[in-house]
């Protein structure tokens, strides 16, 4: 049970560690760039340690972090190319949308893992 409480514990510090850059920064492109670099560091965490019992859980978890990444690297490539458009024509813009439409794809994906990743929460490695 004790290894259990330790996970939890680190589950509970990573979301604390996710919303610090939000109240520390007051850049949005610093908010993002520390998010990137944070879900980063929990992705390889997670690889290293490998918490859950089944690999199923892991690979879950697994691709969760892989999406919640990409997801805040496309914040920040949507932020950066926010400031470059000017007109709604420009190539820029065009990205942008394309970047806003994947994203809202990544998200779906995100929340369905997340779903199924609580209902793995209670197999933690003995």
């Amino acid at each position: 049970h004790g290894v259990s409480c330790h996970w939890e514990t680190v589950y509970l510090l990573r979301k604390l560690f996710l919303g610090l850059p939000f109240l520390i920064f007051s850049s949005s492109q610093l908010q993002i760039l520390s998010l990137c670099v944070l879900c980063l560091l929990f992705h390889i965490h997670h690889i290293k340690c490998t918490p859950f019992k089944e690999k199923s859980s892991n690979r879950c978890e697994t691709v969760s972090l892989n999406l919640l990444t990409i997801c805040a690297i496309i914040n920040l490539t949507k932020n950066l190319l926010s400031e470059m458009v000017l007109s709604t024509e420009s190539a820029a813009a065009f990205i942008l949308n394309i970047l806003i439409n994947i994203e809202d794809m990544l998200f779906i994906l995100l929340l369905s893992f997340i779903v199924l990743n609580y209902a793995a929460t209670s197999y933690f490695r003995p």
